[in-house]
């Protein structure tokens, strides 16, 4: 069953089908989307179970020195979470092209003044590779 690329797809495409079982969402202890939450409130039997937590670090000394001393720098980023804190720590943000994996990322970047911004094509890790990989040949 395609169930889309993000959770109010999944969401919809859930209610819409009415799975008559129990349903979990496993993830890590940060999310979006309130999933299990809102397959509740539309009736269904739905828990959230968190698997991991992503705990944010800063920069280090050389990536912080890389960023100020850089013409440009790429910088992939993967969940909006993430996007907001490395806007919040950067030393600079000017000289970054920033790599996000879908318009929520590249939301959470907030006026942050990039030198560039390119949103992968899908929410996916191959289109994460195919866009920093069309910006490396120069494409």
């Amino acid at each position: 069953m395609q169930s889309g690329t993000d959770a109010d797809s999944l969401i919809a495409t859930l209610i819409a089908s009415r799975p008559g079982r129990r349903l979990v969402h496993l993830s890590g202890v940060h999310t979006r989307g309130e999933i299990a939450a809102r397959l509740s409130a539309a009736g269904l039997t739905a828990e959230h179970i968190a698997l991991y937590d992503q705990r944010l670090c800063g920069l280090t000394p050389e990536a912080a020195q890389a960023i100020s001393d850089a013409p440009l720098v790429v910088v992939p980023l993967f969940s909006p979470r993430t996007a907001a804190q490395f806007a919040h720590i950067a030393p600079r943000t000017s000289s970054v092209h920033a790599v996000a994996l879908s318009p929520a990322v590249a939301g959470a970047l907030g006026g942050a003044p990039l030198s560039d911004l390119t949103i992968a094509t899908h929410p996916d890790a191959q289109a994460m590779a195919a866009a920093l990989a069309e910006l490396a040949l120069g494409n």
